[in-house]
């Protein structure tokens, strides 16, 4: 489902004309040089399904430490743009001395400073510790991993989460997240209703950004044909055991009907996002046994796709929003989807680039399968 504007009056299409500068205007801001988030190099954004780990250190009023591999619970980071504006939830670990500890963040803010609290519950060692954060400066990397020094009320935390590879520990994860190129690459077909024979993987080419930052200033073209993608990290626990981290949302970067039909790739039209997240969860089921299969689809809660929320320019397309919603026994999906097509005169004063695009944001096959394996019965 594509957004339209009325075009009856020419009052209603000055009024449309400035929507789409006034959104320009925002975008050319957005994509304009800002503070980011100070990477940390080494080991870089890991490739695929990794595993945290967690150390806290505490000082002062209250003393403790702890190093340990991320057990359980979950740890979420928002992005808008091209940077994270909150980190939450709780995670659970190995206690310092025995039994289980846990740390609960609750930050919002960005680019670079926080304000929250992180709190640190081992009740063996004899720790319930809050610690505010006012204006903290949290480093995060690309795997939205972060670090952080703060103190109040007499105590000083110092924390870090770091995630490490962990290929082999879920297969099926990880041949799934090996294709996630792939994914935006095949989305360029599906999105115009060609197949192989029309247009081959050859003539595709697929950048996989590991910067969230590097993925907002891309642009996709026909000459070459080029797709961008970008994948956002998430936690879970799957039914196995393991809390891992993996690809929650997948964002692809596509060109539109009209100048795919401009390049020699003539189609039909332009569908919609709401396509990739059916195909999303076609590869997910294909990876899934027979048994799995049937349990989905006896005990799991379903998943039923909305129309896309169509977006006005990049930023409103990059901008959070509430995208899976339970309703009853059922999840809805609703795709981040932004149009701006090469033939429609209200983009004509648009540079050329950010002109005939197609971008869409969809659940990767990974958390597809995640859902119908773990999820679907457990939310």
């Amino acid at each position: 489902m594509r957004a339209k504007w009325s075009t009856g009056s020419s009052g209603s299409r000055a009024v449309r004309v400035g929507l789409v500068l006034a959104a320009f205007a925002g975008l050319t801001l957005a994509c304009a040089p800002t503070p980011t988030n100070p990477p940390v190099t080494p080991p870089g954004p890991v490739a695929g399904i990794g595993q945290r780990q967690i150390t806290i250190d505490l000082s002062g009023a209250s003393s403790y430490h702890n190093t340990a591999d991320v057990t359980g619970g979950s740890l979420h980071a928002t992005y808008d743009g091209d940077r994270i504006v909150a980190l939450d939830g709780t995670v659970e670990f190995a206690g310092a001395t025995s039994g289980t500890a846990s740390a609960t963040f609750s930050l919002t803010g960005g680019p670079t400073r926080y304000t929250g609290e992180v709190a640190v519950l081992d009740a063996a060692a004899g720790i319930d510790t809050s610690v505010a954060h006012d204006e903290v400066v949290v480093t995060f990397d690309d795997d939205a991993d972060g670090s952080a020094t703060a103190s109040a009320g007499g105590t000083t935390i110092a924390w870090s989460v770091d995630t490490a590879a962990a290929t082999g520990l879920e297969p099926t994860l990880d041949s799934l997240a090996a294709g996630e190129s792939d994914f935006c690459r095949d989305s360029q077909r599906s999105l115009l209703g060609l197949d192989g024979s029309e247009l081959p993987d050859a003539a595709i080419s697929t950048v996989l950004h590991q910067s969230r930052g590097g993925f907002v200033l891309s642009k996709p073209s026909t000459t070459p044909l080029t797709v961008h993608a970008w994948a956002e990290p998430d936690m879970a626990t799957t039914a196995a055991g393991n809390t891992v981290t993996l690809s929650h949302r997948l964002s692809c970067k596509t060109k539109d009907a009209a100048s795919m039909a401009l390049a020699g790739h003539p189609s039909t039209d332009n569908a919609s996002c709401t396509t990739l997240i059916d195909r999303s969860l076609d590869i997910a089921r294909s990876a899934m046994t027979p048994t799995q299969q049937a349990r989905f689809d006896a005990e799991g809660r379903q998943v039923v796709t909305r129309p896309d929320r169509m977006a006005v320019a990049g930023p409103d397309w990059l901008a959070p929003f509430d995208d899976e919603v339970l309703v009853g026994d059922t999840v809805e999906l609703t795709s981040s989807a932004l149009l701006v097509e090469l033939d429609d005169p209200a983009y004509a004063a648009l540079p050329e680039s950010f002109r005939g695009t197609h971008y869409c944001t969809v659940w990767s096959p990974a958390w597809s399968y995640w859902w119908m394996t773990e999820g679907a019965f457990t939310a």
